[in-house]
């Protein structure tokens, strides 16, 4: 958390620092879209937006950053100066403008600023109800039907090269004497490239901060590169699974309903205080090993009870397991098993004022779960398998984990046949790494790429950690996102 902390400071004060770079200024056309409103219509499905939409893709996507305005700001015209050093002021598929934004585009045409009308000349609005439209005349105006690559390569903006260049997004600030410049990459492959003449290389969906200050730095040349990709050890702590899907019902008045917690569904047990009913189900096999149940002290309200196979669950206690208003219980004494799975039945039974479940229960213990099934309603669990030897490295579901999220701990042996400086390529990791050689603490690697110095290593055998953790998002959601250390892990000799 403190390497994102440190990284986030750094980047915020980066990009509010001195001034933004920015030679555009694209008017909003809300006037036409005014003059224009259908009622009857969704703003979304209005063409217009669709078009403004498109071109602003367009825009970003060649490095032009330019600033969205609006006909007020534009009006702020001082002694022939704009708010912004606009070079450039692009009026998109406008049909109608104010008689003050027409002013005030004419006098940044004759202070010199450049004027471009794509689409149509708009109509000019005036405050003669007998003639309330106008012809405009702006004979500094430069005018075309759409955004051609000739006048795209006429705007100012930084220059980007590189296959992929296209998914590049650059923001620019001047500090001083300082040029900082920062690069988004929305492609799911790196950018490697040029930027203005300087090599650079940005991470997929990851982005690049750097200045002209900054030393350009020369990877040194790779000497060997060792694959490990086998003989790893994975340690996990407790796994744990939502009781997501309920069967609720009030005495016998109406049938057994399925109950969703995790989509927020509304409690099919009409309103009252007499006695409810929920139930929920999941399969054991393989030897019985500790289980127990967490939930929140305001998942189940009302005078409640809650059964494992129809025994009843007692000495609830407060423990921090995932909330500071945990509440957990011991399940293991009443677990059916077997050699193939064995139905198990968890039943909440409670009444009195504001009486039912409302919130996700879990189970926490030495298990590894499937979902065999659509939906995900019937999770299947076999006892075992927190400590697991893969020559594969696989997703944490493909391991028995699909709703666990936390930390697991990666070792292998690293053999080393040559002292030499290395450094460690872990390839994909979902989603944060955390790197130890010989109990030596390496570095935090909170996003791609995932490289690091390993430092000088004797020639030996030693032991390589990777802790992997991943976000909230499996347990909380049963999101079922990838998760782990997926490869491929090289270790280079340089």
């Amino acid at each position: 958390m403190s390497s994102l902390i440190e990284y986030a400071k750094k980047t915020c004060e980066e990009l509010s620092a001195g001034k933004h770079i920015c030679g555009i200024g694209m008017l909003y056309p809300s006037t036409s879209f005014y003059c224009n409103f259908d009622f009857a219509r969704n703003w979304d499905s209005n063409e217009l937006e669709k078009r403004i939409h498109f071109l602003a893709d367009d825009l970003l996507s060649n490095q032009k950053d330019f600033d969205l305005i609006d006909e007020i700001t534009l009006c702020e015209l001082s002694g022939e100066k704009m708010p912004e050093d606009w070079q450039v002021i692009i009026l998109p598929f406008l049909e109608y403008i104010d008689a003050k934004t027409a002013e005030a585009l004419d006098q940044f045409s004759a202070s010199g600023g450049r004027v471009i009308i794509l689409g149509s000349i708009p109509r000019l609005l005036g405050c003669d109800l007998e003639q309330p439209l106008a012809t405009w005349i702006n004979s500094g105006a430069e005018f075309s039907e759409t955004l051609t690559a000739e006048i795209m390569t006429s705007l100012p903006g930084p220059k980007i090269t590189g296959d992929g260049c296209e998914n590049i997004f650059v923001l620019q600030r001047l500090d001083g004497e300082k040029l900082i410049s920062f690069l988004f990459n929305r492609a799911e492959k790196t950018f490697i490239g040029d930027l203005d003449g300087r090599s650079v290389t940005v991470p997929p969906r990851g982005s690049l901060l750097l200045s002209n200050r900054d030393p350009i730095l020369h990877q040194p040349e790779t000497v060997e590169s060792l694959s490990l990709n086998s003989g790893w050890c994975v340690n996990f702590p407790d796994n744990h699974i939502p009781l997501a899907i309920w069967q609720a019902r009030n005495g016998q008045e109406i049938p057994d309903k399925d109950y969703n917690l995790l989509e927020r569904q509304q409690n099919p047990v009409p309103d009252g205080s007499g006695k409810v009913f929920y139930q929920s189900r999941f399969l054991y096999s393989g030897e019985v090993r500790p289980l127990k149940i967490v939930l929140d002290k305001s998942a189940i309200m009302g005078n409640w009870k809650l059964f494992l196979n129809d025994s009843e669950v007692v000495d609830f206690k407060n423990e921090r397991v995932y909330d500071c208003y945990n509440i957990t219980a011991e399940l293991t004494d009443f677990i059916r098993t077997g050699s193939t799975p064995a139905e198990n039945i968890i039943k909440v039974v409670t009444e009195g004022e504001n009486r039912g479940l409302f919130e996700v229960p879990f189970l926490y213990g030495e298990f590894t779960c499937e979902y065999r099934h659509a939906y995900r309603s019937l999770p299947f669990l076999k006892s075992g398998g927190n400590m697991i030897e893969t020559d594969c490295l696989l997703p944490w579901k493909e391991f028995g984990y699909p709703a666990f999220s936390g930390t697991a701990e990666y070792t292998v042996d690293l053999s080393i046949a040559v002292d030499s400086e290395y450094r460690l390529d872990l390839g994909r990791v979902e989603d944060i790494a955390d790197v130890f050689i010989d109990g030596r603490h390496v570095g935090v690697l909170p996003w791609c790429p995932y490289h690091c110095e390993l430092g000088f290593i004797k020639k030996g055998v030693h032991k390589l950690t990777i802790h992997v953790t991943n976000g909230p998002g499996n347990h909380d959601r049963l999101a079922m996102l990838t998760s782990g250390l997926l490869g491929p892990v090289r270790v280079e000799r340089f």
